[in-house]
């Protein structure tokens, strides 16, 4: 019998789920240092009491108001000088993720989705590279769903709700991202990878000279 891999689930076919963690991309750490976890495997918190972002940045949430999820990938087809197609399969992922509810998201460098100009998500990507190949990878991803209230310190942060007024169910909406992030990530491994680099640019955020 011939299987069409496309239509075999790999991001979210296995989600561990959390009350709280210190951090969902540590638990993915320590899960590759000690366990055998299957690619595709989703660590969800509803709240990280270390949330981290990119280098000594923190990740602040209200608990169980958004999506705190890392993901453990074995990125065998992409070599290590080719990592980023990493974050752009993310970026896209949850660029297509939000234009189901509203469409205008864009990614600014390196590792944020914005929509306007508030930030509505983050990336944390950790690959362990050994000789030519990425031996894993860890994809963290902070998604604000529900929660309007946020640090005075932050200086631009917005979420669904803002955006539309609506209350959304996080489990619909783990769902809906994982579908699209798995989308993404198979187009990676089978597709043709420069029509994703030129999606990739046409979403970017121009920088300002």
């Amino acid at each position: 019998m011939q299987v069409n891999v496309l239509y075999i689930m790999i991001i979210g076919k296995k989600i561990l789920n959390h009350d709280s963690l210190p951090s969902t991309n540590s638990f993915a750490a320590h899960l590759l240092k000690h366990n055998d976890p299957e690619e595709g495997t989703v660590i969800q918190a509803g709240y990280q009491t270390k949330g981290r972002g990119q280098g000594d940045k923190k990740w602040n949430s209200d608990k169980n108001n958004n999506l705190l999820i890392s993901i453990i990938l074995f990125p065998e087809l992409i070599r290590p000088d080719e990592h980023n197609l990493i974050n752009i399969f993310v970026s896209l992922g949850i660029c297509d993720y939000l234009d189901l509810y509203f469409p205008g998201s864009r990614i600014k460098k390196p590792n944020d989705i914005y929509y306007g100009k508030d930030k509505m998500a983050g990336i944390l990507i950790e690959n362990s590279i050994i000789d030519d190949r990425i031996k894993n990878s860890i994809v963290g991803i902070g998604l604000n769903v529900n929660q309007t209230n946020f640090p005075a310190d932050l200086p631009n942060p917005t979420s669904q709700k803002i955006v539309t007024g609506d209350t959304y169910d996080l489990d619909d909406c783990l769902r809906c991202l994982l579908a699209a992030l798995d989308a993404r990530y198979k187009f990676v491994l089978y597709g043709d990878r420069f029509l994703l680099e030129e999606e990739y640019s046409r979403r970017l955020i121009q920088q300002e000279p």
